[in-house]
């Protein structure tokens, strides 16, 4: 997969700017990114959820959080494989 320098796919960047109601508390509960996280506050991120400090969560690309910290993210994990048909994770406690 190319570098894409943060910028996320087009679909979900347009998606994103539909917005999320949170209808205080009773909606979506959803706060997304305008870009990927940095990676390494992903690799920060990954090391203090998992304490393995050998790892760096480099194969997740980071979208959007929920209200508890919660993660929301690309895997990747299907090599050769364009963003958009990797595969969507919620990483949260």
């Amino acid at each position: 997969m190319e570098d894409d320098g943060g910028a996320l796919p087009v679909a979900l960047a347009e998606a994103h700017e539909v917005g999320f109601d949170h209808r205080d508390g009773d909606g979506v509960d959803f706060e997304p990114y305008d870009r990927f996280l940095d990676p390494g506050e992903t690799a920060e991120w990954w090391r203090a959820w998992t304490g393995n400090a050998a790892q760096d969560g480099s194969e997740f690309r980071v979208f959007g959080q929920d209200g508890t910290g919660g993660l929301a993210a690309f895997w990747l994990v299907r090599g050769g494989e364009p963003i958009e048909r990797q595969p969507v994770v919620f990483l949260g406690s």
